[in-house]
């Protein structure tokens, strides 16, 4: 509980701070990570969905996969039917930093994801706060580990309990859609 208010708080701080307005023809600055999650928690509790977020960066390959995954034929109607889905773009480098929406990396950090690298994923309830997240417990290991893009079995076991656990409504189909996506993707991958 104590966590849950540190992390209301926090997601309030960076409300305040990244409140800079969307992006505009005029202004070129991509929209506040603050705005972006306020609008999917009200479309959220409208279709009494969680939110989706997908955290990623123009360096990171894994992020492509995950983009790609998101935009299947397949996939992506099963997201939208129990997701609302935000991508932000968070953890830039150089130049590429004015890409960033304003606030993401706060919003990583209060989620215990700094350094856990990219993608990283967390569902969010319609009030913001966490239902689950791409970290995972690993033996042996201090801190949790992101299984942001699934590569190995425990990755992918964890990824598809983000998906049920964060889409409870999800059928057993959509599950087994999803599933059947990523193995087939990382087992062309790897060769």
């Amino acid at each position: 509980m104590k966590k849950l208010a540190g992390f209301a708080l926090a997601l309030a701080m960076v409300t305040a701070a990244a409140g800079q307005g969307a992006k505009t023809p005029l202004n070129t600055q991509p929209s506040s990570t603050e705005s972006l999650i306020q609008r999917a928690q009200e479309k959220a509790r409208a279709e009494k969905k969680n939110v989706l977020v997908l955290f990623v960066a123009s360096w990171c390959k894994w992020c492509d996969r995950l983009q790609a995954f998101t935009m299947d034929a397949q996939v992506k109607p099963i997201l939208e039917e129990n997701f609302v889905v935000v991508r932000l773009t968070a953890l830039e480098k150089g130049a590429l930093r004015a890409k960033e929406n304003p606030g993401s990396s706060d919003l990583i950090d209060n989620l215990g994801a700094r350094d856990a690298g990219l993608p990283f994923l967390a569902v969010l309830d319609p009030d913001g706060k966490p239902v689950i997240t791409s970290l995972r417990p690993v033996e042996g290991k201090n801190k949790p580990v992101n299984a942001g893009w699934p590569t190995s079995a425990e990755e992918l076991s964890h990824f598809v309990r983000l998906i049920r656990k964060g889409a409870p409504r999800a059928t057993p189909e959509q599950i087994q859609t999803i599933e059947s996506y990523l193995v087939k993707t990382n087992a062309t991958t790897r060769n």
